[in-house]
This record gives structure tokens, C-alpha cells and sequence, in this order.
């Protein structure tokens, strides 16, 4: 707990801290009802708008839990991000349910990550599409303000 998921013979050669300021910022942590085995979740998005049109875009989530790796594992799919920069607003449900569907696939490839039929990986998935809900809530042309959802 707390500490970092190095491999032995990994070192940390870099921390990158942006400096800029985002549009759009959403926060949620969830906890389970169920046994203490399982993790709380935390879920961070965080976006910055051009108009109508998603810039830049971050999301992860925390605390994917499995008792055999020792530690909560953090999720953070880059290629997604990627692929959402340049998106016009509202995103199409279509769009949403691939970015989705994508995420249990990515997941069930990460054997450090959970099964994607666990209780977990489905909340995991739920939040990505609170995210695209909450970004898709943003009055395109409006300056987006500071949005903090919890």
C-alpha cells in the first residue's frame, strides 16, 4: 500500500507535472460494498476544450485491485486519450461505447490488471462513460470553467 509498482531492476527516471491550467476537471471515488479485499476506485478525467473540440484529454483510474500482485494497480490508457483529442462535442453515444468496449479489452490483455468481468473492472467502466456524460454536459462555446464532480 502506497508504495510504488516498480519491477525489480525498474527505476523511476522521470515525473512529469503539467503546469497548465485545464478546462475541465472530474473526480470520483468509489467504494465497495463489498469485502475490504477489494479496493476503493478513484477516477480522475481531465480535459482541455477548443470551442466545441476536445484538445487535450487524461483520464486513470486507480485501485484496480488484485490480492495476488500485493498492490492497487493504476490504469491509464494513452492510446485512448489519443484517439479522443480532436473529438467534436457531444460525443456520440457510439463513440462512447467503443471507447468502453475498448477499455474491457485493453484490461483483459493487462495481466497485472483485473479479470474484466470482475465487480471492479465493470465500476472502472461505468466511470469512463460518467466521463464521456460529463464532458458531453459542457456547453460547447461556453467557456468550460472548472468543472468538480464528485
Amino acid at each position: 500500500q502506497g508504495s510504488p509498482a516498480l519491477r525489480p531492476g525498474e527505476v523511476v527516471c522521470r515525473v512529469r507535472i503539467p503546469l497548465a491550467e485545464w478546462d475541465f476537471g472530474a473526480f470520483r471515488k468509489v467504494s465497495p460494498k463489498a469485502p475490504p479485499s477489494q479496493s476503493i476506485l478513484g477516477f480522475c478525467g481531465l480535459a482541455r476544450l477548443q470551442r466545441d473540440v476536445l484538445g487535450d484529454v487524461r483520464f486513470a483510474v486507480t485501485g484496480l485491485y488484485r490480492p495476488e500482485r500485493g498492490a492497487p494497480v493504476v490504469y491509464r490508457d494513452r492510446a485512448a486519450e489519443v484517439a479522443l483529442s480532436g473529438q467534436h462535442l457531444p460525443l456520440s453515444r457510439r463513440l462512447i461505447e467503443q471507447h468502453c468496449e475498448r477499455f474491457y479489452a485493453t484490461l483483459a490483455r493487462r495481466p497485472e490488471a483485473l479479470p474484466p468481468d470482475s465487480y471492479q473492472a465493470g465500476t472502472a467502466a461505468r466511470l469512463f462513460d460518467w466521463l464521456f456524460d460529463q464532458l458531453n454536459h459542457l456547453r460547447p462555446g461556453l467557456p468550460a470553467g472548472r468543472s468538480s464532480v464528485l
